[in-house]
């Protein structure tokens, strides 16, 4: 279960990750006649967020130039700048909520080990009374336990 918390948060913060690379390549060639635009499609795995991704083909217009050579077609780049800053916007805020995913199943972690290191305590201290035992700050109510 921990494990699938875990890897379930990292590759959802790999795919955000990737999704700001990839509009950042698009931003970057926004500019650059005959660049296809490319995307980030996610689904869900069996262990996280499974990625890939694809290029779109260019929807833009196209100026035909005619010269003594013959026909020559350029095609202008298919990126529109404002969606892939919202698409950006979207992947930070898909980053920050597995992060702090990441974070809390962390601090779940913890809190599971400090009640399993108070009980390990408190049943040595029943069987063993004249023995020190090994976590003697776990001696005590768990409830005491100060949160992290």
């Amino acid at each position: 279960m921990v494990s699938t918390a875990y890897n379930a948060a990292l590759s959802g913060m790999q795919a955000a990750s990737l999704q700001l690379k990839v509009s950042a390549n698009n931003i970057a060639n926004s500019n650059t006649d005959g660049f296809q635009k490319q995307q980030v499609v996610t689904q869900a795995g069996t262990y996280g967020v499974e990625v890939k991704v694809e290029k779109i083909g260019a929807t833009g217009s196209q100026n035909n130039l005619d010269n003594n050579i013959g026909k020559i077609m350029t095609e202008r780049s298919s990126v529109d700048v404002v969606e892939e800053l919202i698409e950006m916007k979207a992947a930070k805020n898909l980053f920050e909520a597995n992060l702090k995913a990441l974070y809390t199943q962390n601090n779940l972690l913890g809190r599971i080990l400090d009640v399993m290191a108070w009980f390990g305590s408190f049943v040595c201290s029943i069987i063993s009374p004249n023995l020190s035992c090994t976590n003697e700050a776990a001696r005590g109510d768990p409830s005491e336990l100060k949160a992290p």
